[in-house]
């Protein structure tokens, strides 16, 4: 569902196969994996029990190529601030007699598209430190969101390229293929 709302943001005309769509599922879990097991590590080795936004950013540096991990921290550190200013915000503000709020999740909160909520959880019963921070899944999820639109984004071009309206996995293997950032990230 997330990944078919990324795929709709960068290419609206373009949909997706069920191949591709479990490919792509399968780069996200594995981003997922790669990036939260790094940040484990440095938790550890700081003697820390929180694994924090910091620290996703830290692993997310390692694990990424140079251009990606730049991108992807700009975009995260917007999302967790966007965060941080509407959870301040709202707090500071006052109700009025009777009056109810509408629910807001985290994914609202910051502005994207994939969930908070749900990668918190992962996290959290991953058990990948004793503590997870607030920030963590949020920079965490903006980030796979930024890998996930690059990757649809270039694989929508090759769909493009080659007359088509839907992304095949031969897509995806061609966006790889012809990005540097992208193919230097999975040929690890």
């Amino acid at each position: 569902v997330y990944l078919y709302k990324v795929l709709k943001q960068v290419h609206p005309e373009i949909g997706m196969s069920k191949r591709a769509m479990q490919i792509m599922n399968s780069f996200v879990i594995d981003m997922f994996d790669r990036i939260v097991n790094e940040a484990s590590i440095i938790t550890q080795i700081n003697g820390k029990s929180t694994l924090d936004s910091r620290t996703i950013q830290t692993a997310s540096k390692l694990q990424l190529t140079p251009g990606l991990a730049k991108h992807g921290e700009s975009e995260a550190t917007k999302a967790v601030n966007k965060y941080h200013s509407f959870v301040k915000g709202s707090s500071d503000a006052k109700l009025g007699s009777g009056a109810t709020k509408k629910r807001v999740s985290q994914s609202e909160k910051a502005g994207l598209t994939f969930p908070v909520g749900r990668i918190a959880r992962y996290m959290r019963e991953g058990g990948y430190a004793r503590r997870i921070g607030g920030g963590a899944p949020i920079y965490l999820s903006c980030l796979l969101e930024y890998l996930s639109a690059e990757l649809l984004e270039q694989a929508g071009n090759a769909a493009k390229e080659n007359k088509k309206s839907r992304i095949i996995p031969r897509h995806i293997m061609l966006a790889i293929k012809n990005d540097d950032e992208l193919r230097t990230l999975l040929s690890e």
